[in-house]
Order: C-alpha cells, then sequence, then structure tokens
C-alpha cells in the first residue's frame, strides 16, 4: 500500500491511498516494473531491468540485476551519480497519468527530504516539506528518485509519483506545509 499524507502546519488535511489496482498513475507503473525486477528470475550473466521515463521525458532504462564484468550502467550504481529523494509541489489540478514525466507546474522542490523507517508498523515514511513566502495553492505532489539511468556516468532523475490533490491546499504564508508518502507492508 502506498500513502499519501499532507498536513497544514500541525493539522493533517488529507490522505490520498494508493493501491496497484489504481493503475492509471505513475506509482504502480514504474514501482511495479521496479519490485518486479527485484524478484524476477535470471540466470548467470543476465540482465534483468525496467524502463521509465526521466526528468526530461526521454525513455530510460533502469537495470537493476546485471552482470559487473566490464559495466556499471546499474540503478543501483554510485560511482559517478548520487542518489536521493525529492518530494516536490506543485500547482496544477490536471489528473495524473503514466505520461506525466514531472509536475505540470511545479514550484517547489524539497532537497533535503526526511526518509525513515518504522520496522515495528512495517512502512517507510518520506517526507517532504515547504515554507512559502506568501499564500500559495498547491494542487500537486510528487515524489522522484535520484540515480544512474544509463551506463555508469550517466546521471539523472525519474517521477515516482504524482498526487493531485482534491480540492487543492491552500497553505498560508510562512506556515509548513509536509507531504508524507508512507510505503506500507
Amino acid at each position: 500500500m502506498f500513502v499519501v499524507e499532507d498536513f497544514i502546519g500541525d493539522s493533517k488535511v488529507g490522505e490520498v491511498v494508493k493501491l496497484e489496482s489504481n493503475g492509471n498513475d505513475l506509482f504502480t507503473l514504474w514501482i511495479l516494473r521496479a519490485f518486479l525486477s527485484v524478484f524476477v528470475p535470471v540466470s548467470t550473466g543476465g540482465t534483468v531491468s525496467f524502463t521509465a521515463l526521466d526528468d526530461t521525458g526521454a525513455s530510460r532504462t533502469f537495470k537493476m540485476k546485471f552482470s559487473v564484468a566490464g559495466t556499471f550502467s546499474h540503478i543501483f550504481n554510485t560511482y559517478a551519480c548520487s542518489h536521493f529523494v525529492r518530494v516536490r509541489f506543485g500547482r496544477d489540478s490536471t489528473p495524473p497519468s503514466r505520461t506525466n514525466f514531472r509536475l505540470l507546474q511545479e514550484t517547489y522542490v524539497d532537497v533535503n527530504t526526511r526518509i525513515s523507517l518504522n520496522e515495528d508498523a512495517g512502512y517507510i515514511l518520506i517526507e517532504g516539506t515547504a515554507i512559502f513566502p506568501s499564500d500559495t495553492t498547491v494542487c500537486e505532489v510528487g515524489l522522484s528518485l535520484g540515480a544512474t539511468v544509463s551506463s555508469y556516468n550517466v546521471c539523472g532523475e525519474f517521477l515516482i509519483d504524482r498526487t493531485v490533490l482534491d480540492p487543492c491546499r491552500t497553505v498560508p504564508a510562512n506556515t509548513p506545509y509536509v507531504v508524507r508518502y508512507r510505503l506500507q507492508v
């Protein structure tokens, strides 16, 4: 289960629950492809990968399992690329689709996203915060992953999720707006 919660100040204002049956969103598409590539069998010397659109809209192949001899084009390879997670905030209320490779009207990116694990409750929590200098409307939030996207030294980022909030949130000036992604097992 994948849950997107948002808070204005200390008050929870909403929650969107996404399951694999939702179908027409990026999280379902990309994360199911990634999980599949973790579990699919591969023979010695074989490769397992999945495709996703990077932040430029280019289709990329992300290798999850591979034979190391002579190549390092692996999503988990940190030889030349930093790996990170970012929470994004935007204004567009167009429903999400599998063709979204970025937020449609991005206004802010939290580059200091916090990640924690609660083993007892069985979830990973990814939290991003935005503080706007004036009253701001937020209609879309997103979660992106930075990693190696092709060959060992080509770094990129791809959108894992774009959630549209209904209704949009009006965030008062100088008030923390927090979005929490909870991946529940």
